[in-house]
């Protein structure tokens, strides 16, 4: 749990540690629970620090190991870093699937944080693939899920905190730089309070593409600094080709 605080803190290197102590303990101690917890929490960090292979075959032991218990818990979040992982390699198709399958697990259950967590990805998934208005059903059902006062306040902060992100891109996407900004705020503002330094790279970078398309360039610049600053020191590598993406468009736009 200590490698899950500091890994949402965005500080991989401490996160990869504690994480890997707690593989070894687990192996050691030949009790399967903290075992398949801690192929989770490793799959986890490792692909937030961007050792994808480490991580892929972390997720693929943690999810053999719950489908030969049949452990649905585990097994359905596994799915959705899988397919997590496959996105930030591009592997499109794969990450679907993996989400998918995650999503309907989790329904079926009653999850809404992982039901939640895979519908995000699929949106991500859609946005990247062009597909705008299934991006924005998933994404409206998302925000409908997460505004209801029936639904379960476990992890709300966490998985709202990346639907605002992605609301954020998609109204970026839609021009619809209003909408956009409202949702980038409120990305910062979950963010800069549970100190989630990787969504508040997003929250910033998406406040800083809003401000190039209005030519504001100051304002651009300055966003768009503060998200690379944390980028940087965050280290994480998809959100750090982002920003270099972002200000390749920043200069573009200046000529």
């Amino acid at each position: 749990m200590s490698a899950l605080l500091k890994n949402w803190e965005g500080r991989y290197g401490d996160a990869e540690h504690l994480a890997a102590a707690g593989l070894r303990v687990a192996r050691d101690s030949g009790v399967v629970l903290p075992l398949y917890w801690n192929f989770f929490i490793n799959t986890v960090v490792l692909g937030g620090k961007g050792d994808y292979e480490a991580a892929l075959a972390a997720g693929h032991s943690g999810l053999a190991l719950c489908e030969k218990i049949g452990d649905e818990v585990m097994y359905q979040r596994e799915l959705n870093c899988l397919g997590w992982l496959w996105s930030e390699l591009g592997d499109l198709e794969l990450a679907f699937d993996y989400n998918r399958r995650c999503a309907d697990g989790a329904r079926k259950r009653g999850d809404p944080e992982t039901t939640a967590n895979a519908e995000i990805n699929l949106a991500d998934i859609a946005m990247a693939q062009g597909d705008l208005p299934l991006a924005a059903e998933i994404l409206d059902g998302v925000h409908r899920l997460a505004r209801d006062p029936s639904t379960s306040d476990w992890m709300k902060w966490r998985y709202s905190t990346h639907l605002f992100a992605s609301l954020a891109d998609l109204c970026l996407a839609r021009g619809d730089d209003r909408k956009a900004l409202q949702w980038a705020d409120e990305c910062l503002e979950i963010a800069t309070r549970t100190r989630a330094r990787k969504n508040l790279v997003k929250g910033w970078r998406a406040r800083g593409e809003i401000a190039t398309r209005q030519r504001r360039w100051d304002d651009a610049e300055h966003a768009l600094r503060e998200a690379l600053t944390v980028a940087l020191a965050v280290g994480n590598p998809g959100q750090l080709w982002r920003m270099h993406a972002a200000l390749a468009r920043l200069r573009e736009a200046q000529r």
